[in-house]
């Protein structure tokens, strides 16, 4: 039941009949557009190293102190275990006596230790991954290397209805710890187009959770 509610969640929403013809894998040469919840559309396309996630997120500005901020994520996934991941944060003044604009940008590469875990349904498995990042705002340059222990959680096979299409789907959870840092990655795997889309992201911690509930796919 666990499973069922935490796949409804990612899907929560979807768009009915009438919409675009139903999906391919063959569709994400030329790319496939997903919408969510709290994110702007998701640009996804195969590439020779793997599956690439452009989107951008606007900020509300009474969220962010006046700032209009939009923060720009390029992703690239070997199914649902990414590579690689950067993009950049600009921000805006939108009060005051000077306008102040500012651009940081960073970048982290993921590298497995092991074989990929398979992507069998009901299933769990746990590889160390370790992440090499920098970051800079143009006035300061960091750069950080973690180990994270990663437990994945594949849930069990489903029929989801996106967009007025029935596609094959599996829940996938990705706990992360290193230390006292732990945080939740959740995905809607689709199977049959081999595309891993996050739906919420939880630091355990605190309980803080973003949710971006899919609420429909079609072809770019």
């Amino acid at each position: 039941m666990r499973g069922a509610a935490i796949l409804a969640a990612g899907v929560a929403g979807l768009a009915g009949p009438g919409a675009a013809a139903c999906l391919t894998a063959a569709n994400l040469d030329r790319g496939v557009v997903v919408t969510r919840q709290a994110t702007g559309p998701t640009t996804v396309t195969r590439t020779g190293q793997g599956t690439r996630y452009q989107f951008t997120r606007r900020f509300d500005p009474d969220t962010t102190d006046g700032f209009a901020v939009d923060r720009y994520t390029d992703i690239l996934r070997d199914g649902p275990f990414p590579i690689r991941e950067s993009g950049s944060t600009t921000a805006v003044a939108l009060t005051g006596q000077a306008p102040l604009d500012f651009n940081t940008t960073w970048s982290s590469d993921w590298r497995m230790s092991g074989a990929r875990p398979r992507l069998d349904p009901l299933t769990r498995a746990t590889r160390a991954v370790t992440e090499v990042s920098s970051s800079s705002n143009g006035l300061d340059d960091q750069r950080g290397r973690t180990r994270w222990q990663v437990t994945y959680t594949f849930l069990e096979e489903k029929s989801a209805r996106v967009s007025g299409c029935d596609y094959r789907v599996m829940g996938i959870t990705a706990e992360h710890r290193d230390g006292q840092t732990a945080f939740l990655d959740r995905y809607v795997y689709f199977i049959d187009l081999d595309m891993a889309v996050q739906t919420q992201w939880t630091e355990l911690a605190s309980g803080v959770q973003r949710t971006y509930g899919i609420t429909g796919v079609q072809a770019r």
